[in-house]
């Protein structure tokens, strides 16, 4: 099955190739994957609830747009959203902080009820449920490993 995935331009942007993508794959009964490449400290805001409000924002967006054009298209819940290491200005991928970031993004789209491609590093996830003990970090880390909405790929 081809799946067509396409991002908006962080912070909150829609551009016009964004929008002609979900509107024509809606059309064609194609499924979209929103996916949001939002970063915490470049593109959204520091802290990982502000960067997921950003994020989440971003997405149904896209979403809401497909469902405008062809009610019922289908569309995915996707993130690649992460913190920036502000030393390197780059996206750091691999990190806890994304894994928890991806960890949120799996709760918004079971909340939704909407299917969900990540970029989830499962060896991060493990890694902090063994630090931090806290009922939030493990319930976050099942989630989104054990989760059948999320597809998870090592990056």
């Amino acid at each position: 099955m081809m799946v067509m995935g396409t991002c908006p331009v962080s912070p909150l942007k829609l551009v016009r190739d964004f929008c002609e993508i979900v509107i024509e794959s809606a059309r064609a009964g194609l499924p979209s994957c929103v996916l949001s490449m939002a970063m915490a400290g470049g593109s959204s805001p520091v802290t990982l609830a502000g960067t997921l409000v950003t994020h989440n924002a971003e997405v149904l967006a896209g979403i809401v747009l497909g469902q405008l054009t062809e009610r019922g298209s289908k569309q995915l819940y996707g993130s690649s959203t992460t913190a920036m290491d502000l030393r390197l200005m780059a996206a750091s991928v691999g990190t806890p902080e994304c894994a928890l970031i991806s960890a949120g993004a799996a709760q918004l789209a079971r909340q939704y009820r909407l299917r969900m491609q990540t970029e989830c590093d499962s060896e991060v996830l493990g890694l902090l449920m063994a630090r931090f003990s806290g009922r939030l970090v493990r319930r976050a880390a099942l989630t989104a490993s054990v989760s059948d909405s999320c597809d998870s790929s090592s990056t």
